[in-house]
């Protein structure tokens, strides 16, 4: 179990911060795990609200300044509407669950500084996942515990996965990518994959289009002929 009590020195998570910019390899697993994730979750009702590199507005305490992080991707059950930042004190009620995609220069930062200030905002789930693959598990995470009076180490099952409440789903790795996976084991598609299964219903629903009509000539041809030898 984290301390809360006592937190780390931490800067803002801010547009000119290093560890703000991000290689191919972070923006490419963000990006596919958020569109993975509103495809997975759009039917639920209600329907969550999903961010990405939103900042959180908070204060660790009441005496302290407000302070600013910014999750590369968070849920949470408010209101859909379009946002500039998430101010805890407004919105009322945290994050249920945030990851964040580690990189070299966010290594610290996302394992031992972060995971407190999550705790002390009330977040449900904390995930991070590294895509250069040098985290041994590249998978790892922290959950809140209400016995436990915050958070814990969110363990992986013997695949590596972990199951998250919030989503309703397991996340796994599958190379450089952050996938979801339903319980049944079928993976969520990417945006990728959507695309390419949409082309294939559309090549398919053609296709068969073009054998209806081959048949209705066939059809008509074939009522000519017997009119013609009548």
């Amino acid at each position: 179990m984290l301390h809360s009590q006592t937190l780390p020195t931490i800067e803002d998570d801010t547009e000119d911060a290093p560890w703000m910019v991000m290689s191919d390899w972070q923006y490419h697993a963000v990006t596919v795990f958020y569109h993975s994730l509103v495809f997975h979750l759009q039917d639920r009702s209600p329907q969550p609200y999903i961010a990405s590199m939103l900042p959180i507005l908070f204060r660790p305490n009441p005496e302290r300044e407000v302070r600013q992080l910014s999750p590369d991707v968070l849920v949470s059950p408010v209101p859909i509407v379009h946002r500039s930042s998430y101010d805890l004190e407004r919105e009322g009620i945290p994050p249920s669950f945030v990851l964040e995609v580690v990189s070299p220069s966010s290594h610290d930062r996302d394992l031992r500084q972060k995971p407190p200030y999550y705790e002390v905002m009330g977040v449900q789930e904390y995930a991070l996942f590294d895509p250069f693959l040098v985290l041994v598990p590249a998978l790892r995470g922290y959950r809140r515990e209400e016995r436990a009076g915050g958070f814990v180490e969110w363990e992986t099952d013997e695949q590596g996965r972990l199951w998250s409440e919030v989503i309703g789903a397991w996340l796994v790795v599958r190379g450089e990518e952050l996938r979801l996976q339903t319980i049944d084991g079928i993976l969520v598609p990417s945006p990728r994959e959507e695309h390419e299964r949409r082309q294939e219903a559309e090549a398919r629903t053609e296709q068969e289009a073009r054998r209806r009509l081959e048949l209705e000539k066939e059809v008509a041809r074939l009522r000519a002929e017997v009119e013609r030898r009548r």
